[in-house]
C-alpha cells in the first residue's frame, strides 16, 4: 500500500511537470518567435528551408592559420539578405564575421580555424527583407557549434572549390522543399 501511494504521488508530480511546462509553451513560442526560427546544422552539409551549406578546410603550416569555408546557397525570394555572426556562447558577445546585406547565388564565408577558440559558435543568420536593419531579426538562423567535425581538410584551394562545387550540387539536387 504504502509503494502504491509512493508511485501515485511521484506519477502525480510527473503530469503537474508536464501541465506546468505545456502552460508556458505559448510564452516560449511567442518569446522566440520573435527572433524567428533557429536550426542546428550539425554537419559539415546542411541542406533544408531553401538553404544549402557546405563547410570545408584549407590547411595551413600552423592550425590556427587554416582557413575555413562556407559556402551558402539560399533561395533568394524566401531569403534575399544573410549576414554571419561569431558568437562567444559563454559571454554571449558577437562579432560579424559578415554584415548583413542583400545577396544573389551562392556566398563563401571564410574564417581563420583560430576564430573558433574564442568565439565557437558560428551562425548564418537569413532574413526575409533584402535591407536588414540593425533592429531586424533574421527569419531564419542556422548555428553551428565550432567547425563540424566532419569538415574535410584540403592541401589546395584547387581541391577544396571542386570538392565544394560536387557537394553543393548533391546538396541542391537533394528533394524536399524548394531548392536554393
Amino acid at each position: 500500500m504504502n509503494d502504491l501511494r509512493h508511485s501515485t504521488r511521484g506519477r502525480r508530480r510527473i503530469l503537474m511537470a508536464i501541465a506546468a511546462a505545456l502552460s508556458c509553451g505559448p510564452l516560449a513560442h511567442a518569446v522566440s518567435g520573435d527572433r524567428g526560427r533557429e536550426v542546428h546544422g550539425e554537419s559539415d552539409a546542411f541542406s533544408a528551408g531553401g538553404v544549402a551549406i557546405a563547410w570545408a578546410i584549407l590547411r595551413a603550416a600552423n592550425p590556427d592559420d587554416a582557413v575555413v569555408v562556407m559556402r551558402i546557397a539560399k533561395d533568394d525570394a524566401r531569403h534575399p539578405a544573410l549576414g554571419v555572426a561569431a558568437v562567444d556562447p559563454f559571454s554571449g558577445k558577437s562579432q560579424s564575421v559578415r554584415a548583413p546585406a542583400a545577396v544573389t547565388g551562392p556566398v563563401e564565408v571564410t574564417s581563420r580555424r583560430g576564430r573558433f577558440g574564442d568565439f565557437a559558435r558560428t551562425e548564418v543568420r537569413l532574413y526575409s527583407s533584402a535591407m536588414p536593419g540593425p533592429s531586424d531579426a533574421p527569419a531564419l538562423t542556422i548555428f553551428y557549434q565550432g567547425v563540424p567535425d566532419t569538415a574535410p581538410e584540403f592541401e589546395t584551394e584547387a581541391k577544396l572549390r571542386a570538392w565544394l562545387d560536387d557537394r553543393m550540387a548533391r546538396l541542391r539536387s537533394n528533394p524536399g522543399g524548394k531548392q536554393p
